[in-house]
């Protein structure tokens, strides 16, 4: 006869073994996609892209359409840096004082820049290649506005398209509190903007693309 203890016991072992099987699944379903990446990596496929190509897949069907018209100015060469402006789109701002921040920093960067800005800060973000390589990043964090500045200074083609901001959906920054971070994103903007265009000032617009790409602007 099975007393109240063995009819638990024969429960937790049935759920520990549920889970040791799931483990097991799982652990051979790892090795199975290491084994396709490493499959089309001899088939000549980059790994970094195809897994980028995959997380974009993943996203909802709104995201991905943002990325697309995100890109679009590029393909059609109308820009040579895109970003996206929740100023021009919508935003979820998660506290008054990032929602003070970004109109101040857009204030900032269009007086130095002397440029209209909505949105110095978007997460979502395209540009050529050759420009990307020639923009000089030398912050660890923040990299926004300086990528940003740097890219006007070398006289690139930027332009700003309406985009969603949403709420972060777990986790925080660790980047600081807000004023920490308004702080320290003030700080690299500004000494962006003496090293590109007070100190770098005689530097040739455009001497960012390659003899080709200039070729092919001049001959339209």
């Amino acid at each position: 006869m099975s007393t109240p203890g063995d009819i638990a016991g024969d429960q937790l072992r049935a759920v520990v073994e549920r889970i040791e099987t799931i483990d097991e699944e799982i652990k051979e379903l790892t090795e199975a996609k290491k084994e396709i990446y490493l499959e089309a990596k001899g088939n000549g496929f980059d790994v970094k892209i195809l897994r980028e190509v995959i997380r974009v897949r993943k996203q909802d069907q709104r995201e991905r359409d943002e990325l697309e018209t995100l890109l679009e100015p590029i393909l059609l060469d109308r820009a040579d840096f895109v970003s996206g402006s929740r100023r021009l789109g919508a935003e979820g701002a998660d506290s008054r004082l990032r929602w003070v921040g970004v109109r101040v920093f857009a204030v900032l960067a269009s007086i130095l820049t002397r440029r209209k800005l909505t949105d110095t800060s978007f997460g979502f973000r395209a540009m050529r290649a050759e420009l990307a390589t020639a923009v000089t990043l030398r912050e660890p964090q923040y990299q926004s506005s300086e990528l940003l500045l740097g890219a006007l200074a070398l006289g690139a083609r930027v332009v700003e398209l309406p985009m969603t901001m949403r709420r972060r959906g777990d986790g925080s920054s660790k980047k600081g509190p807000g004023v920490v971070y308004g702080a320290n994103y003030g700080r690299v903007m500004t000494t962006t903007w003496i090293r590109e265009y007070v100190l770098r000032r005689r530097r040739q617009a455009g001497s960012w693309r390659t003899p080709a790409d200039r070729t092919a602007r001049t001959s339209r």
